[in-house]
């Protein structure tokens, strides 16, 4: 394999590097693109980052209609769905944690705010003006956890002039969608805006062959403003709020067996690929609120910026059934009736968090940039989770975790000896502090011997780590530059509160990380092309393990990542704009001795059980080597009307799911299309679209489990039709 990465990075390499699906076409080629990677507006091609921009225009053409839809778009970026957890994956790193304790390798913010818990992150797209996935670390400027990268979401702003923004949608499997924006001016110095989403699948992709009812549907509902207050030339004042509500079910988990070949044991999966036979589903609901205030003040010789936010979210899970894994029912034995088998029959995680950080940088007209600034973060987590085993005595844990940050950082960027030579040096030092509490009791109240907070070794800690980063980025023509940079990244230790809290907490993750990179607009602006070579060094990451029946995450492994990243956009012709990317890792283990393994039961009943073996130098666990995606749109101008057509592909080798390589996703290809018509001179238009054209089965996640194996599948083949009104 060493010698595949060398050819395919030093091919890379001689491409350049990474355009981005922003690249909007004018009548002359590419537009410039703006990004916020560096806490200021700047154009994406000056800025030393690897990063992959999407706009609202061509998330609308892409069908990329929230978070987890984002990696159609962004080679590299992955997205995971297990026991309600969301996962994302950029590059190979992500997190191990069946709940927010453990907070995402892939941090989101959303207008400069940050999101704490992943669980509450997975919101649909309405007023968005522009995404971007910032890869490798962003210790310096984005602080705490950003150990794989940033997904950094900006809204739209409003404006004075009214504007008036409306769809209704139906598509198959009884979906119903509606989403409205409308802005105006309040006042001489005030605009506002709101934003309202909301859909309901009222069928699903599968059946419960258990009872004959329905599996994978749901419904959302979320709303958005923003305020604009400007009291004076100088001085802007941001007020934001947001309330979101999600009625899923849990995904409906179903048998591997008979699907995929490298599990021929156990319950055979019985129906069709998306179907189960589940005693329940369970049930999940999502509930996120907060709001933010951003204050914008210019001196003569700097800028003074203040983000305050104020989030809380509430994620309720429950499975009113002790049983509810699947199973075949001709051998109900096979992980049904396994003596001291538990889940969490009902699960409540609440979070508060508030967050504020305090900038001062120099002028955006300034030779010598810089930015200094503090970010202070207290966090509450509490979860109530009651276990029911299939046999001995039901129990339920009553814990919290709080965490109190505060980090100073501070970025410089001059000249070195041109103009065109820049070097750039970026400092961070963080402190973080989380104690936990709580108890493990009976239904009958009487607690638990031995977990609960007085046996916990260590029950609050604190760690100090500085973080940094050094750039060194250079013209190499007034339209290609390239640059290099060394990165520390640094994700806190944490605590596991999802079952008691007799455990001390797991240390801090590090990385350090290597990067070169490209980027260059070629072809009188009708071409651009970025790409990054980047090495990836982790010390003490995290992982999960199943120890006799109980999923905990330790410190146990050392890592690798090796990878090149390429992004092209192009406009061959007016009107046809064709963007590709593809990204190419190799993460391994190159330390893991105890990793947890899996084999048949000997006493041959169709079940598994868990062994110690060596991962060293395997694939890591929920990571991709390859992906790549190809999208065209055609902007077509008739005497009927103006046609957008647009398709986008995206291939993926397939994910590994394991330490072990037992459960390794073929590779699948997925494509989505959309047809928009807009009425000549009015402002009515519609839109024809299709997710997964191909019916491809894929899944968003194979779980390595004792004693059965099982899998997440993802959507089928969706369609639908759209009529908008826009003014």
């Amino acid at each position: 394999m060493r010698n595949r990465f060398t050819v395919v990075a030093g091919m890379a390499t001689l491409a350049l590097h990474g355009p981005t699906q922003a690249a909007a076409q004018s009548s002359s080629g590419l537009e410039e693109v703006v990004v916020t990677a560096q806490k200021r507006e700047e154009n994406l091609q000056s800025v030393p980052i690897a990063i992959a921009a999407v706009s609202a225009s061509m998330m609308d053409k892409m069908q990329i209609v929230d978070l987890s839809t984002l990696v159609q778009a962004v080679p590299g970026l992955q997205y995971s769905f297990a026991f309600s957890n969301p996962q994302f994956t950029l590059r190979g790193i992500t997190n191990y944690s069946n709940g927010p304790w453990v907070e995402s390798g892939v941090n989101i913010y959303v207008d400069g705010v940050y999101s704490a818990n992943n669980q509450a992150s997975v919101f649909s797209f309405n007023n968005i003006e522009r995404v971007e996935v910032l890869k490798g670390p962003q210790g310096t400027l984005f602080g705490r956890n950003a150990l794989g990268g940033v997904v950094s979401i900006t809204t739209k702003a409003p404006s004075q002039t009214p504007t008036f923004d409306v769809a209704v949608g139906y598509g198959n499997f009884d979906t119903v969608s509606g989403k409205f924006y409308g802005a105006t001016g309040i006042g001489p110095n005030i605009a506002a805006d709101i934003a309202v989403y909301a859909q309901k699948q009222s069928d699903g992709w599968g059946t419960n062959l258990y009872d004959g009812g329905k599996l994978h549907y749901g419904e959302e509902a979320a709303v958005r403003t923003k305020w604009v207050f400007t009291p004076g030339d100088n001085t802007t004042l941001t007020l934001t709020g947001d309330y979101e509500h999600t009625e899923p079910p849990i995904l409906g988990p179903a048998t591997i067996n008979g699907v995929y070949s490298f599990v021929n044991i156990g319950p055979a999966h019985m129906g069709g690929f998306w179907d189960s036979y589940l005693p329940d589903i369970g049930l999940l609901d999502v509930t996120k609120y907060g709001g933010a205030l951003t204050v914008n003040h210019e001196l003569d010789w700097a800028e003074i910026v203040s983000i305050t936010g104020l989030s809380y979210s509430k994620v309720e899970k429950n499975a009113t059934r002790p049983a509810a894994f699947p199973y075949n029912p001709q051998n109900p034995a096979q992980g049904q009736a396994t003596s001291g088998f538990t889940l969490n029959a009902l699960q409540n995680v609440d979070t508060r968090t508030i967050t504020q950080e305090l900038q001062l940088k120099s002028p955006a007209s300034a030779k010598l940039k810089w930015i200094a600034g503090v970010f202070v973060l207290d966090d509450e987590i509490d979860n109530l989770a009651y276990r029911v085993p299939i046999t001995g005595t039901a129990v339920y844990t009553d814990a919290s975790q709080k965490t109190e940050s505060y980090a100073g950082f501070g970025q410089i960027t001059t000249p070195l000896f041109s103009d065109a030579t820049r070097l750039t040096l970026g400092f961070r030092y963080t402190s973080d502090r989380r104690e936990v509490d709580g108890n493990t009791y009976t239904l009958a109240g009487v607690l638990v011997p031995g977990s609960s907070i007085v046996s916990n070794p260590e029950p609050s800690k604190t760690w100090k780590e500085p973080t940094y980063t050094v750039v060194l980025d250079r013209d190499i023509t007034d339209k290609v530059m390239g640059y290099a940079s060394y990165t520390r990244g640094f994700q806190s230790g944490s605590y596991n509160i999802s079952s008691s809290v007799n455990e001390g907490p797991v240390d801090p993750q590090t990385l350090d990380a290597f990067e070169v990179g490209v980027k260059a607009d070629l072809w009188d602006n009708r071409m651009r092309v970025n790409t990054s070579v980047f090495h990836y060094k982790m010390h003490d990451l995290l992982v999960s393990q199943n120890i006799d029946n109980v999923r905990i995450t330790s410190n146990a492994a050392s890592a690798e990542y090796k990878g090149v990243d390429m992004d092209v956009s192009i406009v061959p012709i007016d009107h046809l704009t064709i963007t590709a990317g593809a990204g190419y890792t190799e993460p391994k283990y190159t330390d893991y001795r105890n990793a947890t393994f899996y084999r048949p039961n000997p006493n041959n009943n169709g079940t598994f059980v868990a062994f110690v073996g060596d991962a060293t130098g395997n694939q890591i666990a929920y990571s991709e080597k390859f992906s790549a995606s190809l999208s065209v749109n055609y902007e077509l101008a008739t005497g009927i009307g103006d046609f957008s057509l647009s398709a986008i592909g995206n291939y993926h080798s397939g994910a590994h799911y394991d330490a072990q390589g037992l459960l390794a996703q073929p590779a699948y290809t997925v494509v989505n299309t959309s047809v928009k018509w807009t009425r000549p001179g009015a402002p009515w238009d519609v839109k024809l679209w299709s997710n997964n054209l191909l019916n491809q089965k894929y899944v968003s996640t194979l779980f390595a489990n004792t004693p059965v194996m099982y899998m997440n599948p993802a959507p089928p083949r969706t369609y639908g039709i759209e009529f908008g009104y826009r003014y």
